[in-house]
């Protein structure tokens, strides 16, 4: 039998089911996939007017989070996720800003379960604002290739981290975004599925919803 299909969810809506979860402050996960293509823009240290332009004369929606980072280019397809915990769990500790490995490790583990080694590490630094080559946070390596990002926000009750799987290749389309990285986006920038079908991504978020679940169960 094959197993549920997940929701699929416009990046805009997933913003703001994230904010209402994380006000909440309950303990949550979600993995689900995009169905738009859309430039998500954080809140960035660093200007993200040229890309802003050129999606808006491709017309890519934008859409704006309170999570950290400047710009991600999403397309349908692509697996995101979503985890929210109170401050009061065990699994925080003083570097949780920092703690890719720990709040990405569902990540991590869905990779490695289809044959993918991935690791969370410093992205290249090749971009000003384009948020998965830049220079700040970590970012998943697979296959020396950058194939997912995450970011977090956070209140006085709860922390959200919330991070994409790069599922449908995007360079072509990031080079009209960020002329100016064309060089490093072509080296630097991968997909998980270029010769699959997004049905495929479809289970593959329903494993990752699996893991996510098995991940909040844990304490300490």
């Amino acid at each position: 039998m094959e197993p549920p299909s997940p929701r699929r969810i416009t990046s805009q809506n997933r913003v703001e089911r994230d904010e209402r979860l994380l006000r909440d402050g309950r303990p949550s996960v979600h993995a689900e996939i995009l169905c738009d293509a859309t430039l998500s823009i954080g809140v960035q240290p660093a200007p993200v007017v040229g890309c802003e332009a050129a999606a808006r004369r491709l017309g890519i929606e934008i859409s704006r989070r309170r999570s950290g980072g400047t710009g991600v280019l999403a397309l349908p397809g692509d697996i995101v996720w979503t985890q929210i915990l109170p401050r009061s769990d065990p699994r925080w500790g003083r570097d949780f800003l920092r703690a890719y490995d720990r709040w990405g490790a569902p990540a991590v583990e869905l990779l490695e379960g289809r044959g993918r080694p991935a690791h969370w590490g410093p992205p290249p630094g090749q971009s000003t604002s384009f948020c998965p080559l830049g220079s700040r946070g970590q970012v998943l390596w697979s296959d020396g290739r950058v194939v997912g990002a995450a970011a977090q926000h956070l209140n006085a009750a709860a922390m959200l981290h919330h991070g994409i799987l790069f599922w449908t290749p995007r360079t072509e389309l990031a080079e009209a975004l960020w002329p100016e990285d064309a060089s490093a986006l072509r080296r630097f920038l991968g997909a998980l599925g270029p010769n699959e079908p997004i049905a495929s991504a479809e289970r593959w978020a329903v494993a990752l919803q699996t893991i996510l679940e098995g991940w909040l169960r844990q304490r300490g």
